[in-house]
């Protein structure tokens, strides 16, 4: 197996998810099968969304933008076994006109090694013509802010239809929270990109 190198750039932003492999993501043999990261770096993908402010449950709807995927990559480095807790850390790689590069990296939160490296390529395009169209501003904005970081923990819950379903206590729509002075994350982001 190949051996992992950090290629996290400096002052890059991270944020964090935690999730415990699951019986249904395992072979046989106890060890994730490999297509299964691809749910792990998904829930990294929303959870990176969420604390950016603009939740899957509304983000496309907010924004009337679609974000397919146009290339995936994957680097495997360890295995990781049924039960083990893996910390995934997300960080954008890049923000083009209008594509999205970011890169997950799951690491076993034991023993500190990293397991997978994957990279994930999105396009933003417009729910009506399904054509290409530039990074809607607001996104863009806080999409290129650098250097903090990010964490959520939480527990999931993998439900016999195979649906990640993060448990958070208690659970609020980042875009609807609001602080002390009554606005929005979305709405305070919006006045930030002006």
């Amino acid at each position: 197996m190949p051996q992992f190198r950090d290629n996290l750039p400096p002052g890059a932003r991270t944020f964090e998810a935690r999730a415990q492999v699951q019986w249904a993501d395992c072979d046989y043999a106890g060890i994730i099968y490999f297509v299964n990261y691809w749910r792990y770096a998904e829930f990294a993908e929303m959870e990176m969304f969420a604390q950016l402010g603009f939740p899957f449950a509304t983000v496309f709807d907010d924004l009337d933008i679609l974000m397919p995927r146009v290339r995936a990559e994957a680097e495997y480095f360890a295995p990781s076994l049924m039960g083990d807790w893996l910390r995934i850390r997300t960080h954008i790689d890049k923000v083009g006109g209008s594509s999205i590069r970011w890169t997950c990296v799951l690491f076993n939160e034991v023993t500190g090694v990293a397991n997978a490296a994957l990279t994930l390529t999105v396009a933003c395009v417009s729910r009506q013509t399904k054509k290409s169209i530039p990074i809607p501003a607001l996104l863009r904005s806080v999409l290129l802010e650098k250097g903090s970081q990010s964490k959520c923990s939480l527990a999931l819950i993998l439900c016999a239809c195979s649906v990640w379903l993060p448990v958070r206590q208690p659970w609020v729509p980042h875009h609807r929270r609001r602080s002390s002075r009554g606005k929005t994350d979305c709405e305070r982001a919006a006045r930030r990109a002006r």
